[in-house]
């Protein structure tokens, strides 16, 4: 990478191998926690900052049927939508550290922390109000 740190990974809490994705020059990875895939900062963000920009593909699936990837699915524009990226693996909260906004020209969503995010804490989004999750075991 440009700053130098090509190869490094920070350390989370009880890290384990984490696939890194490199976006703003390693700024959150994705691992498995006790509710599958999950989004971590690897660096501290200050409230509002964003975190991720993320690319979608709009009409990838449908907000009614069911569908595979419903379970990753955005609400964009009234249709279904996936989001490239970390965009689709943050999980739900009912009090988030972060939001999403849609940017209908260039089809992408944005992610920014509503509070600051301290290094190794997971990023979670508030799906809405019709969030229906099956129990983990």
């Amino acid at each position: 990478s440009r700053d130098g740190r090509q190869g490094e990974v920070a350390r989370l809490p009880d890290a384990r191998a984490a696939v890194v994705v490199t976006i703003g020059w390693w700024d959150i990875a994705v691992r498995r926690n006790r509710k599958g895939r999950a989004v971590y900062a690897m660096r501290n963000f200050q409230r509002g900052e964003t975190i991720e920009i993320c690319h979608v593909l709009v009409g990838a699936v449908s907000e009614r049927a069911a569908h595979p990837f419903d379970t990753w699915a955005y609400a964009f524009d009234g249709r279904g939508a996936i989001a490239l990226g970390a965009g689709s693996l943050y999980n739900h909260s009912y009090t988030p550290n972060a939001d999403w906004t849609c940017r209908r020209r260039s089809q992408t969503i944005r992610i920014f922390a509503l509070r600051a995010i301290l290094v190794g804490e997971e990023i979670t989004v508030n799906y809405g109000d019709n969030v229906d999750f099956k129990v983990l075991k």
